[in-house]
């Protein structure tokens, strides 16, 4: 959870403190009053970076949790290997035992 603090920190001065969102804002302005007829004000900017920063921590916490269920299903995967080999290691043990009792008695 750690990295997610640390995710979702540097998320938030990236979308707020930087001295570069300043220069996206004018761009973004300037993109709506020519392209749209819209004219966006600081309460539309606002509401914009804080949908943008909720999106990017469900996105960084869904990613988290799909790599936590990929690592349990690569766990299970890995077990069942596991199991696998130690059944042919037994098979073959028995029978190596089996000639061996055969050839002594």
């Amino acid at each position: 959870m750690c990295i997610i603090k640390r995710i979702i920190a540097a998320l938030f001065s990236v979308l707020v403190v930087s001295t570069g969102t300043n220069a996206a804002i004018t761009k973004l302005k300037e993109f709506s009053l020519t392209k749209f007829d819209f004219v966006l004000t600081d309460n539309h900017i606002l509401l914009l970076s804080i949908l943008i920063f909720l999106l990017l921590c469900v996105l960084v916490l869904a990613v988290y949790i799909a790599i936590k269920k990929a690592q349990q299903w690569l766990a299970k995967l890995q077990e069942k290997k596991d199991l696998k080999e130690q059944q042919i290691f037994n098979q073959r043990m028995n029978s190596y035992l089996e000639s061996r009792n055969n050839l002594k008695g």
